[in-house]
């Protein structure tokens, strides 16, 4: 929807930046949040796709959180993802460019 947006809103100068921003955001959160470390909504469709019982899955979530802040920290997540971003984001602009070339 943010595409959509920033697409049909592109002539207006000022806004560009802000729903630029407004994609990005939204897609840093939506890939940090299938980060597969148990806090996270990731860990839990992980739980459902491997085969059987995964109560080690279970036990690690008490001591996810620690672990989400150190990767964090570290910068060990920034790679990973900005992997994942990037690709999104541009597919993102893709569309409102295209959405922004549309006949009114």
């Amino acid at each position: 929807m943010g595409a959509i947006l920033f697409g049909l809103l592109q002539p207006m100068g000022s806004l560009n930046y802000m729903l630029n921003f407004f994609i990005y955001i939204n897609v840093l959160l939506a890939v940090f949040n299938m980060l597969p470390i148990p806090p996270l909504d990731g860990s839990k469709i992980l739980a459902g796709i491997l085969p059987g019982r995964q109560q080690w899955l279970y036990t690690l979530e008490q001591y996810g959180t620690p672990i989400l802040f150190i990767l964090i920290f570290l910068g060990v997540l920034r790679p990973v993802l900005k992997f994942f971003i990037y690709p999104i984001v541009g597919m993102l602009n893709s569309l409102a460019n295209f959405v922004a070339g549309l006949p009114l």
